[in-house]
């Protein structure tokens, strides 16, 4: 079975908040809008309807140079 994308998103989250210090709702908020939505809940809402990232690149920029 193929891992969410949503899942692994959350999980790049909990990985940029240990390595920033910052809260996890706070890495989930920064990578909300790294992927072009205005926040968390944007992000899943618009996950719920179909949506689906095209950016994951980014997400790895966002962990190597932050």
């Amino acid at each position: 079975m193929a891992t969410d994308i949503l899942t692994i998103i959350k999980s790049v989250a909990k990985r940029f908040a240990h390595a920033q210090r910052v809260q996890h709702i706070a890495a989930l908020e920064i990578i909300a809008r790294e992927l072009g939505k205005p926040n968390w809940r944007g992000l899943a809402a618009s996950y719920k309807q179909g949506w689906r990232p095209d950016q994951m690149e980014s997400l790895e920029r966002l962990l190597l140079y932050r």
